[in-house]
């Protein structure tokens, strides 16, 4: 029997009958190559500007920022 320390067991992912579950997290598709971008970060407003979201595709390497 594996045992899991408290402090990884907040870490791990839940996973149903069909697979890992997404809780909220934002999703976007890549303009080159159509494959499902990575969440990178979201950055705060600031005077003057709204908010960006950051994306990133490890399949071309392509990073998007978008408005929110």
């Amino acid at each position: 029997m594996i045992r899991i320390m408290p402090a990884l067991e907040a870490r791990l992912i839940k996973v149903d009958a069909m697979g890992p579950i997404k809780e909220n997290l934002p999703s976007r598709h890549c303009d080159k190559c159509k494959a499902e971008m990575t969440h990178l970060s979201d950055l705060p407003s600031y005077v003057g500007a709204s908010p960006v979201r950051i994306f990133r595709c490890y399949v071309c390497n392509n990073v998007v920022s978008e408005n929110r």
